[in-house]
């Protein structure tokens, strides 16, 4: 599995911040962008993290990481750009 080069944010909710998730995270080489805790007037993420949720295949089986990657790619090519730079509007 090919990782391209980029920055990757997330919200600090403490379920996205485990130690597995740190470590698959820096492993996978993926740079992750400083982001204060709890900043909803400042995390726009959450409104893709809904939007992600809702295209994603839930009738997909993930049964190992190559199933994961894929499910991801599938979900993330639904999202156009014209969707994300609505995003700060809160979607």
């Amino acid at each position: 599995m090919k990782t391209e080069q980029g920055t990757f944010q997330h919200d600090n909710n403490p379920k996205r911040l485990a130690k597995k998730t740190k470590e698959w995270l820096s492993k996978k080489k993926f740079k992750v962008l400083e982001w204060p805790p709890q900043s909803p007037d400042l995390n726009s993420i959450e409104n893709l993290w809904e939007l992600l949720n809702q295209y994603q295949d839930k009738s997909t089986h993930i049964r190992n990481e190559e199933d994961l990657w894929k499910d991801c790619q599938s979900t993330w090519s639904k999202i156009t750009g014209d969707m994300c730079s609505k995003l700060e509007q809160g979607y």
